[in-house]
């Protein structure tokens, strides 16, 4: 019969008063990383057992991070666990052993010989043998720490030897990635190896000749979507390759068939190395120039025959050529001053701008891009005028400038007045008063792990005092902050925030939109259609905070009279 793990949380017999007084209230902690080869189930079925055995621990939760390294400790369930740590909801963290924890020597010794220490948290480390109430292992406290560097060098050497291994198989011309380009699976007998999907190889080849016969990919796109065919990624879903449901119904976009049209990998060439990640190297993961890829001929057998793949190329280079040489024109009102921050209010995607020809003029507009990539089939139709967004925008951007620079002036006017300055030394007398009293604490605070180390106060003492002390200096530390912010608004000269005041006066002569003032003030535009236009700005709060002064002084104002 299988033995039951005490646990806190589960077993109602358990008085939890009682138990708290008796046992160490444990927390277990589990981590398994891509590259591991023990089980998550099997590492928490060993701290269980540990539990179990030991008399004075009852178990309180199990947090597990499945498929996360040790070098990032910004895990779910880790930071799970120690918020919940804060909280006094557990004494004791138990783990597998030291690389559980972490394989960052400077992190991971940092929890372990002052967090938990700071919230009298146990440690115990089963495989290293390894408890922090150990005398034993505090003798010894090298050992841990020393781990700790070899657990960061072991996923230095780890990345390090995994990507020289995955060089020369990529140098070798053998497939490493998850999931296959479409067109291609992994052939049974040799996973790094590509065979023909012959289910969609027909697709690709009339992708190729669409485009040879002088389709543009947006009309490539728009036939397969009236044919129903399923688009890369919802193919890969139907085929189970994919979880998520946000992919079953994804249809073929403009992007899509411009990715494939250029990919060697149809003509049998293997191309890999277009993304890099080192941990050995401190490289995040990031786009490799295209000069660094790794390119092998003739890997794999091809869909589209060389001679179709080079007369399509041949037709993007000239298109590219054509439009690279196309003369600039400075006044070009097709230039896109909302690029980056104008976006659909339905989907969510960036909106574009597009034309239409008349006889008497070249209107242009703001359009949704995935309506346009899919022909309508996403999304609905937006068409709204570019100048009509463009100067609501601009509108929207001078009437918040106005604001501003009204309400500096208005409380500058008011800074020259008796009553103003009369406030204003109240305001700095304060600071000093606050700033005495900050002082007192942090001499207080200074003697109390002398106090501690004299037996004066014992380990619960000592933990509260500090912890009332850190909370006195932080509150003033709030209260001088605004105090002195409150303070400066009294200034003879004032300026409500000295970078956005020397933008607004740089853009007072002004008269229309420009892409400086869109970075400067527009974080946000949503487009729904022409009378529905949303706005975020950037400087709302220091907008805000100025009309809060201005609001006080009026008050203040008041007040005197």
């Amino acid at each position: 019969m299988a033995r039951h793990v005490r646990n806190v949380l589960l077993d109602e017999e358990l008085d939890d008063k009682q138990v708290r007084d008796t046992k160490a209230i444990a927390a277990i902690y589990a981590r398994k990383s891509v590259d591991d080869k023990d089980s998550l189930e099997m590492q928490i079925e060993m701290l269980k057992e540990y539990v179990y055995e030991s008399e004075d621990l009852v178990l309180y939760n199990i947090y597990s991070d499945n498929g996360f390294t040790g070098t990032n400790f910004d895990r779910p369930a880790f930071v799970k666990m120690i918020d919940e740590m804060k909280l006094g909801k557990f004494n004791t963290i138990v783990v597998k052993d030291g690389s559980r924890l972490g394989r960052n020597y400077l992190e991971a010794g940092l929890y372990m010989e002052s967090t938990f220490p700071m919230y009298n948290v146990r440690f115990i480390s089963v495989n290293d043998h390894y408890d922090s109430e150990d005398i034993g292992c505090e003798k010894d406290g090298i050992s841990v720490p020393l781990k700790n560097i070899m657990n960061e060098q072991y996923s230095k050497d780890l990345s390090r030897k995994l990507s020289s291994a995955f060089r020369v198989r990529q140098m070798e011309g053998k497939f490493i990635g998850g999931l296959t380009t479409y067109g291609y699976l992994k052939y049974e007998k040799d996973r790094n190896k590509l065979v023909i999907d012959e289910d969609v190889a027909p697709i690709i080849r009339m992708i190729f000749q669409s485009k040879l016969e002088g389709m543009s990919d947006g009309a490539i796109a728009n036939e397969l979507n009236d044919k129903e065919v399923l688009s890369p990624f919802a193919y890969r879903y139907s085929m189970g390759l994919v979880k998520a449901e946000k992919y079953k119904n994804i249809p073929w976009r403009r992007g899509t068939i411009v990715q494939m049209l250029t990919n060697p990998i149809y003509v049998g060439h293997m191309v890999q190395g277009r993304n890099r990640q080192s941990l050995s190297m401190h490289e995040k993961k990031h786009r490799t120039p295209e000069n660094e890829w790794i390119v092998i001929e003739n890997t794999h057998d091809a869909i589209v025959n060389e001679t179709l793949y080079v007369a399509v190329q041949s037709i993007i280079n000239e298109r590219k050529k054509k439009y690279t040489n196309k003369p600039a024109n400075e006044g070009d009102k097709t230039i896109n001053l909302l690029r980056g921050k104008i976006f659909c209010a339905d989907c969510g995607r960036a909106m574009e701008i597009g034309k239409s020809k008349s006889k008497s003029a070249v209107n242009r507009y703001y359009r949704c891009k995935l309506y346009n990539e899919t022909a309508g089939r996403s999304c609905s139709l937006k068409s709204v005028k570019k100048e009509v967004v463009d100067e609501y925008v601009y509108a929207t951007i001078k009437y918040h400038m106005d604001i501003f620079s009204d309400a500096e002036k208005m409380i500058q006017e008011m800074n020259v007045t008796e009553k103003a300055s009369q406030k204003k030394k109240e305001c700095l007398d304060k600071i000093e008063q606050i700033k005495r009293e900050r002082l007192k604490i942090i001499t207080l605070a200074g003697g109390l792990y002398e106090d501690y180390e004299q037996k004066i106060l014992n380990d619960e003492e000592y933990t509260f005092i500090k912890e009332e002390y850190d909370s006195k200096i932080k509150a003033y530390d709030v209260q001088l902050d605004e105090l002195k912010k409150y303070a400066d608004s009294y200034k003879n000269v004032f300026a409500g925030n000295k970078d956005l005041h020397n933008k607004i006066s740089s853009f007072v002569k002004c008269k229309q939109l420009n892409r400086e003032m869109v970075e400067t003030f527009i974080s946000r535009v949503e487009v729904a259609d022409a009378s529905r236009i949303k706005i975020v700005m950037n400087c709302k709060d220091e907008i805000e905070r100025i009309l809060k002064i201005l609001e006080r002084r009026r008050m203040e104002s008041y007040e005197s009279s």
